[in-house]
């Protein structure tokens, strides 16, 4: 636990510098983003294991402290990070396809600027190199990623109905 503390307030104090002073809600996204992307490595040889000593892979501890995940611990550290900063998001469970062009499972997040939602893939982000899945709306992501279901159930408390996503991305 204590390590990861420090790796979390070590990220806070990075990402914080990539953004200076009273940065709006994107420039705070787009530095979780880059922070994540910087500081993580994608696991593709264990990533599809049962082995309980790479379930580390599916969480933020992953992330933060073995500095390698897949886009669940991608996800889930993203989560964190935009908690800390009060940036509404959520863990979007669904489907995309691979490089091979096969549709797997996947995850990534949504978030909400100014009163819209958008898609971050710090996976993709990270594994293509690139920003292109930062802040994106419906008619970028449309062909790539599938939403599991329209509804989550929280911890077993309920359904509720996922935010509308944005049809364009977020510009500026």
């Amino acid at each position: 636990i204590k390590k990861f503390n420090k790796a979390v307030k070590k990220a806070i104090k990075k990402i914080n510098k990539y953004t200076g002073k009273n940065p709006s809600r994107a420039t705070r996204i787009r530095a979780i983003n880059k922070w994540l992307c910087k500081n993580t490595k994608y696991n593709m040889k264990h990533g599809d294991s049962t082995d309980e000593k790479y379930q580390y892979l599916h969480n933020a501890y992953g992330v933060f402290v073995k500095k390698q995940a897949v886009c669940d611990g991608y996800a889930k550290a993203l989560k964190l990070l935009c908690d800390y900063y009060k940036i509404p998001c959520m863990i979007n469970l669904g489907h995309a396809y691979n490089n091979s062009g096969q549709l797997q499972k996947h995850v990534w997040n949504l978030v909400r600027v100014k009163k819209k939602w958008y898609v971050v893939d710090a996976t993709w982000n990270d594994t293509n190199h690139r920003n292109k899945w930062t802040l994106c709306g419906t008619k970028q992501i449309k062909k790539t990623h599938f939403n599991e279901r329209e509804r989550l159930d929280v911890l077993g408390s309920g359904y509720f109905k996922l935010p509308k996503i944005s049809k364009k991305s977020y510009k500026k």
